[in-house]
């Protein structure tokens, strides 16, 4: 999570792109939440028609 802070806090608190390390963290961060996210979701679907 930091990762992903840090790419939005460098270019506006010290007018500089982030490093290539700290976006690749960011990126691996982001598609691994993606994927979560995905896979609760479609577990879930099918309880989501009712809870709706």
């Amino acid at each position: 999570m930091l990762h992903l802070v840090e790419c939005f806090r460098a270019p506006l608190y010290l007018a500089q792109l982030p490093g290539p390390d700290t976006l690749l963290a960011a990126a691996a961060a982001a598609l691994g939440m993606l994927l979560l996210g995905w896979l609760v979701f479609t577990s879930q679907a099918d309880q989501l028609t009712y809870r709706v």
